[in-house]
């Protein structure tokens, strides 16, 4: 039998997010959600392999907050697994940085980078994912002050709310960014606006 999460009451519901946690009642639902949402993933897809043989670890991001006056290094949580036909998956809790509700979905644009050095000596070549909410122009967003001030005010579009942005590998797998490296070719994005690759 499985315990609630919030009061350890014998239950039988299951976060309907992540299906990963137990509770006994709506109320202890609400009344966990400021804990549990900072470990609550997406679900994974229907054709994954159980949720035992996935691998949970921390990822460092960088975000740039709407209210901050300079960008900062994050830890998000990241669920990664396989499907029945032996497909990556992974799913990423973005929650706590960037608010997913059904008037500001989110989206993403997939940027390629310089090559840096990887393990062995050997190149590798970057590449980032870039979340942001989807409809940032007109959705009602907070002008983001952390990259107008990031690029002394010359931004190719009025960008709002808060952007986040994580390496990737070619498996559609993230991993941790390294300041230095990474924020010239985010700057870069944010002043001149090469949409080309949103999604």
């Amino acid at each position: 039998m499985s315990l609630c999460a919030h009061c350890n009451a014998p239950s039988s519901t299951r976060c309907s997010l992540c299906q990963s946690v137990y509770y006994c009642s709506p109320e202890h639902i609400r009344a966990d959600w400021p804990s549990h949402k900072l470990d609550c993933y997406v679900k994974p897809p229907k054709d994954a392999l159980s949720l035992s043989d996935c691998v949970r670890k921390k990822v460092t991001g960088i975000l740039f907050a709407e209210d901050a006056d300079e960008p900062r290094l994050i830890q998000l949580n990241v669920l990664i697994g396989y499907t029945r036909t032996g497909q990556t998956w992974q799913t990423l809790n973005l929650r706590p940085y960037l608010p997913d509700d059904e008037k500001r979905g989110r989206a993403r644009v997939r940027l390629d980078g310089p090559m840096v050095p990887g393990e062995g000596g050997i190149k590798l070549g970057l590449m980032s994912d870039v979340f942001y909410r989807r409809n940032f122009t007109s959705d009602g967003s907070q002008r983001n002050r952390c990259i107008e001030r990031s690029t002394k005010g010359k931004m190719a579009h009025p960008w709002s709310g808060p952007f986040i942005m994580l390496r990737r590998t070619h498996l559609d797998t993230s991993y941790d960014v390294v300041m230095e490296q990474d924020l010239p070719m985010l700057m870069k994005f944010f002043t001149t606006g090469q949409m080309s690759g949103f999604s």
